[in-house]
């Protein structure tokens, strides 16, 4: 099978033997598969990452295949499988294969993900795609999935007032997520993209901010102060008061830096949810958060129910992330791909399609 294969610090576009589904497993061919963040930032970071680890350098001599945010199609059945839906059935799955030790599809060479042809998943982690669904709506289930569990981490009613860090295609989804699902109408979200300001904006934002024009924290303050959940109070209290109801901020950057500065410029009482996956140390000071007594919760992934909910969200037409799509290449255009994410302002979702994808 053909595939766009990470090799020590590049893409390349190579052939590779057709995997063989074991027990509990089912063949499927890649139809459509989204290039996320993480897959940029580990191409960028993985030695380090492995070094950290105390990992072995040689699985990158081995190669691997990312992609781990798919639709695809059934081909075959493993051993010691239900079978439960014919060949050609479309699918999205849990990119994770379950087993003594659980393995990440499009992060172990072991199991190599949706920019190659084909890929082995799990038949327990798999849900079949509704008719009604193009294959670029169902490989945002994955992104939408990881943004329902983000929201989740902290309570959100219809007039809070929440701060999106970061509007990349997570952030974007966790505004669609505030917006679309919580009917929170005041949501504050920064990028210096002017692209993904704008799509912030489709995406449910009711006010964008470029952090090189102004303060993320003032615009939040200003429309908390108007709307009478947040009490101006002595500076040496917290820099815009003390809100009646603690400030939501979600770091949906995944960028060095960013997390000091928020633990810096949140709110007394802020609850910051961090999202995005940066892979550099960042210098947290905390008495920064000792004296606001700032909250800080991490979250990763989603859960088997969570993953099922986002489907069926889009799948009711509740949550729509396809404008979010800026570009579809194939396989040989991979590296390619990898490089305009790399670029300053960037693309937002460029999805990696079959050429047999209707």
């Amino acid at each position: 099978m053909k595939v766009a294969v990470m090799r020590r610090a590049g893409i390349a576009v190579e052939h590779m033997p057709d995997p063989v589904p074991s027990a509990g497993e089912i063949l499927v061919k890649t139809l459509a598969c989204g290039i996320c963040g993480t897959d940029v930032r580990t191409l960028h970071h993985a030695h380090a990452l492995i070094e950290e680890g105390g990992g072995d350098h040689a699985v990158l001599d081995r190669g691997i295949v990312m992609g781990h945010e798919f639709c695809a199609e059934i081909v075959d059945y493993g051993p010691d499988t239900q079978r439960q839906w014919p060949a050609e059935t479309r699918i999205c799955a849990l990119p994770v294969m379950p087993g003594p030790a659980l393995n990440l599809i499009g992060y172990s060479p072991e199991y190599p993900g949706g920019f190659g042809e084909l890929m082995r998943v799990s038949e327990s982690m798999t849900v079949p795609v509704p008719d009604v669904l193009s294959v670029e709506q169902a490989v945002f289930t994955e992104p939408l999935a990881v943004a329902v569990h983000a929201v989740s981490k902290v309570p959100v009613e219809p007039d809070s007032v929440v701060l999106v860090v970061g509007c990349g295609t997570v952030g974007l989804a966790v505004i669609a997520v505030l917006r679309r699902l919580k009917n929170v109408r005041s949501i504050v979200a920064a990028d210096p993209s002017p692209r993904r300001r704008a799509l912030a904006e489709v995406m449910g934002a009711s006010r964008v901010v470029d952090p090189a024009a102004g303060s993320p924290y003032q615009a939040w303050a200003e429309i908390a102060t108007a709307l009478g959940t947040l009490q101006r109070r002595p500076f040496i209290e917290a820099p815009f008061g003390e809100p009646v109801r603690p400030a939501t901020i979600f770091d949906c950057a995944g960028a060095p830096g960013v997390l000091p500065s928020l633990i810096h410029g949140a709110p007394k009482g802020g609850h910051l949810v961090v999202v995005g996956a940066c892979m550099q140390p960042q210098d947290i000071r905390p008495l920064w958060a000792l004296g606001r007594e700032l909250r800080l919760s991490f979250s990763c992934g989603y859960r088997r129910d969570e993953f099922v909910n986002a489907l069926t969200h889009i799948a009711n037409g509740e949550v729509d992330l396809t404008p979010l799509v800026t570009g579809t290449v194939n396989i040989d255009h991979v590296p390619e791909a990898f490089d305009l994410l790399s670029e300053t302002d960037p693309h937002v979702k460029i999805v990696v399609k079959s050429e047999a994808a209707p």
